[in-house]
């Protein structure tokens, strides 16, 4: 999302939709390679709100027993260019 374009306010409504669809494990199974980059992107945001918001999302995955979800964030963090 592109910060010019989208206002904070639905930034942080898009991510709390996300972390709603992660209390389901299907789901969440199924999306979390495909979002996590984006919502750790997130963590980083100078709007407090949404950095919160996705931080909850990467405690629900945690929550849910993925193993995956803190090999992907090493991953991101580690090894990108």
């Amino acid at each position: 999302m592109s910060e010019a374009r989208v206002p904070l306010s639905t930034k942080a409504t898009l991510l709390r939709l996300i972390k709603n669809m992660c209390q389901h494990k299907e789901i969440a199974a199924s999306m979390i390679y495909f979002t996590l980059d984006s919502v750790v992107q997130f963590l980083i945001s100078d709007d407090r709100n949404i950095g919160s918001v996705a931080l909850s999302i990467v405690r629900t995955l945690v929550s849910l027993n993925f193993a995956s979800v803190s090999r992907c964030i090493y991953q991101l963090f580690y090894f990108k260019a």
